[in-house]
C-alpha cells in the first residue's frame, strides 16, 4: 500500500506530498501558497515523499495562522521587543502600590544562547507503547538519557510533531525516575497504546536544563531632584492613579532604576523573567523622553506573564546596553493613568523631535473626535 499522496493546486499549480489518513477529513483549500484559494486535487499516490524544493520568486508558502516567519523560509521571527527606558539616563520606572524607599524586585535570568542537545528520530508503522534502542535516522544512534541525579537530562518527546508532557495523563509519558520507576533506563513508556494510521514518527530531544540566576534590582523611589529634571519622562511624576487591576482607581507609587547602574552586574545576552507580583507594573515612554511622551494606556502589569513567553531582555544594540520586553507582556489600560507631578511642568514652546523607528504601543479604544 503506498503512503502518500500527491496533490496539485488547481490555482497556483504547486504540488505537494501529504500521508494517506483515511480516518480524519481534511479540507482540500491551498496550504501551499499563502493566501491561495486555490483547491488541492489528488495527482496520484506514492510510495515516498518528494524533498521540498525553494519556492518560486515572488511566492510566499503558507504558514499557520498566529506564526510569523522570515518569508520564503521555515525561520520563526523573534518576538517583538519594547524597549523599557524612559529616559536619557536608560531609567526604568515601575509602580507599586507600596509606598517605600526603595523596592527590590527578583528577576531569574537565563543566558539567551544555543544549548547542546541530542535528537533521535524512531519511525513506526505498528501499535507501539515505548521508545528504546536504535533510532531509525540516519545516524543510528541509541537512545541515551538519565532523567534523575544531580544533573538530569531534559527530556522532550513529539509525536507526529506533537510535544508529549510527562506525566500520568492518556497522553503523557514515563521515564526511569531512579526510585520505584518500573520503566527500564534509556526508556520512554506512553501510558496509552499509539495506533495511528501510516508511519508515527517520535522525534526525542534531550538537553541539559539551563541554570537560573536570580539577580535583585533595587529601584528608588521617586523624589523631586533638580539635577534630572528633564533627562526622563517620569523624572518630574510622584505617582499616578489608574484603574489596572480593578474596577476602581489605585495608586501606584513610582520608583527608577538607571540601567547603566547594573552593567557588570547581570551578564549580556540575559533572559530575565519578572516576579509575578500585581501590585507592580512597567511604564512606558517614547523617545526623545519629553513630557507629553509618557504612556497613558499601556503598562506591563507583573502578573498572569508566561515564562516562556513574557520576558525582558537585557543586550547590547550597536554597543549600547539596552532592556526591552516581548510585546505580548503589555496590557491596555483605559481609562488612561493619571499623572501627578512634583512640581508645575514649563510648556514646550520648541519642535521635539521624534523617532519612526521605534516600537510604539497604543491603546485599542480610541475617543475623542478624529481629524
Amino acid at each position: 500500500m503506498k503512503k502518500y499522496q500527491r496533490l496539485t493546486c488547481t490555482l497556483c499549480h504547486r504540488d505537494i506530498d501529504k500521508l494517506v489518513d483515511i480516518t480524519h477529513y481534511t479540507p482540500d483549500r491551498c496550504t501551499i501558497t499563502q493566501g491561495c484559494e486555490g483547491r488541492l486535487q489528488l495527482v496520484e499516490y506514492k510510495s515516498s515523499a518528494t524533498v521540498a524544493v525553494t519556492p518560486e520568486v515572488g511566492v510566499t508558502d503558507w504558514q499557520p495562522r498566529g506564526t510569523s516567519r522570515i518569508p520564503g523560509t521555515s525561520i520563526i521571527l523573534p518576538p517583538a521587543l519594547v524597549r523599557l527606558e524612559t529616559g536619557s539616563k536608560k531609567q526604568l520606572v515601575i509602580g507599586s502600590t507600596q509606598n517605600l524607599s526603595q523596592l527590590t524586585l527578583n528577576f531569574t535570568g537565563k543566558t539567551d544562547a544555543p544549548k547542546a542537545y541530542r535528537s533521535y528520530v524512531f519511525r513506526k508503522e505498528e501499535p507501539f507503547t515505548s521508545i528504546s534502542g536504535v533510532e531509525s535516522g540516519l545516524e543510528k544512534k541509541s537512545l541515551r538519557f538519565t532523567a534523575y541525579g544531580d544533573s538530569p537530562d531534559l527530556v522532550q518527546v513529539f509525536v507526529n510533531g506533537v510535544q508529549r508532557e510527562q506525566g500520568t495523563g492518556d497522553d503523557d509519558y514515563q521515564v526511569a525516575n531512579g526510585t520505584s520507576s518500573s520503566v527500564a533506563p534509556n526508556t520512554i513508556v506512553f501510558n496509552k497504546l499509539i495506533d495511528q494510521s501510516g508511519i508515527t514518527q517520535v522525534d526525542v530531544i534531550v538537553s541539559k536544563e539551563q541554570p537560573a540566576t536570580t539577580y535583585p534590582l533595587v529601584f528608588k523611589r521617586n523624589k523631586h531632584d533638580e539635577s534630572r529634571a528633564g533627562t526622563g519622562a517620569y523624572e518630574n511624576v510622584d505617582y499616578v492613579d489608574g484603574m489596572v487591576t480593578a474596577d476602581v482607581w489605585q495608586r501606584y507609587y513610582l520608583y527608577t532604576l538607571d540601567l547603566d547602574s547594573i552593567e557588570g552586574t547581570i551578564p549580556l545576552n540575559t533572559i530575565l523573567v519578572p516576579p509575578q507580583d500585581e501590585t507592580v507594573m512597567f511604564l512606558l515612554a517614547r523617545r526623545p523622553y519629553t513630557q507629553v511622551d509618557r504612556s497613558a494606556t499601556a503598562v506591563m502589569l507583573l502578573t498572569g506573564l508566561s515564562d516562556e513567553r513574557d520576558f525582558v531582555k537585557y543586550y547590547a544594540q550597536d554597543g549600547v546596553t539596552t532592556a526591552r520586553a516581548t510585546i505580548s507582556s503589555f496590557v491596555n489600560v483605559f481609562p488612561p493613568l493619571r499623572f501627578t507631578k512634583f512640581t508645575v511642568e514649563k510648556p514646550i514652546t520648541t519642535s521635539v523631535p521624534g523617532d519612526e523607528e521605534q516600537v510604539v504601543i497604543d491603546g485599542k479604544v480610541i475617543t475623542g473626535p478624529d481629524t
